[in-house]
């Protein structure tokens, strides 16, 4: 009889142990806060189509968007707050240069809330000349710091791709000037037909007669 009360006794101290034991795991440590809600800031660049003709102009549209579930600021130093870049074959196509001009100030954003910047191409480079056709990267790039809580990641700097094609009248003309060389390099190679001269296989038998 006292086994079985002393069974019942141990058993209970483990449940009791074990109890404790969630209780401790369930509970916030002192000075820690559990996380809340989180923002999610998100970049993204486009434009308004994905193939140019030589000479267009190409409009585009950086955002700067919250996608999560509590506000985000972000602190900037100077005045714009983005801007963008095209980079093609690697190197670098600076469509102006960008004039910064000294300035703290923030932006905060609250949850499904988002900030445009519009800008508009032509195509040119930072000395006024036309880029040539090909494919060219538009890097978004911004000048300021997210303010960011643990456990929330900062956004990457966006990019997209845009073709730019000749226009048709210059392919027509590149059309033009192709088929006339290959004339002309096929009259060099052309040999007349000169008297006396005998071609093909009835011909070489009546020279054999």
């Amino acid at each position: 009889m006292s086994l079985s009360r002393a069974s019942v006794l141990c058993a209970a101290l483990i449940v009791a142990i074990a109890l404790g034991a969630l209780r401790a795991r369930a509970a916030p440590l002192d000075g820690f806060d559990p996380p809340g809600p989180l923002p999610e800031l998100v970049y993204r660049i486009e434009t308004d189509k994905p193939v140019y003709q030589l000479g267009e102009e190409v409009h585009i549209t950086h955002r700067a968007m919250n996608l999560g579930d509590a506000d985000v600021t972000i602190r900037f130093t100077c005045e714009p707050g983005f801007r963008f870049d095209v980079v093609t074959a690697g190197e670098r196509v600076e469509p102006w240069l960008w004039v910064l001009s000294a300035r703290v100030w923030s932006l905060t954003l609250s949850p499904g809330e988002s900030y445009e910047s519009e800008w508009t191409w032509d195509m040119a480079d930072s000395d006024g000349n036309p880029v040539l056709p090909g494919t060219y990267d538009i890097l978004g790039l911004s000048h300021g710091t997210p303010v960011m809580p643990v456990g929330a990641s900062s956004p990457d700097d966006p990019v997209t791709s845009i073709t730019i094609v000749p226009e048709p009248a210059m392919v027509g003309l590149l059309s033009l000037g192709f088929g006339i060389l290959l004339r002309r390099r096929k009259d060099q190679f052309d040999v007349p037909s000169l008297p006396g001269v005998l071609e093909g296989p009835a011909r070489r038998q009546a020279v054999g007669d």
